[in-house]
């Protein structure tokens, strides 16, 4: 992810919020896709690729997610760091 390596360049501080903001964002998409899921199966007649491609987006939002959250937590231990020197 490119906003990863662009994170890498900020100071500890505010690439802590960054990532931080990003994970949120990220956690919010993946909510939205689960919620479309669930609309989905509300439905009488859904195709096979719709729901194909509402599982795909839950895994790919899934899998940002958890990228965007071991940068959270990388800055996290790096800001520690600073912080208890």
């Amino acid at each position: 992810m490119e906003a990863v390596q662009q994170n890498q360049q900020l100071s500890p501080l505010k690439r802590f919020y960054q990532a931080q903001r990003t994970m949120n964002r990220m956690w919010h998409a993946m909510r939205y896709a689960r919620l479309n899921l669930l609309e989905l199966n509300g439905r009488q007649f859904v195709s096979r690729r719709d729901r194909a491609e509402a599982h795909e987006l839950i895994r790919s939002t899934r899998a940002l997610y958890l990228e965007a959250q071991d940068e959270f937590f990388a800055s996290h231990k790096a800001l520690m760091d600073i912080i208890f020197r």
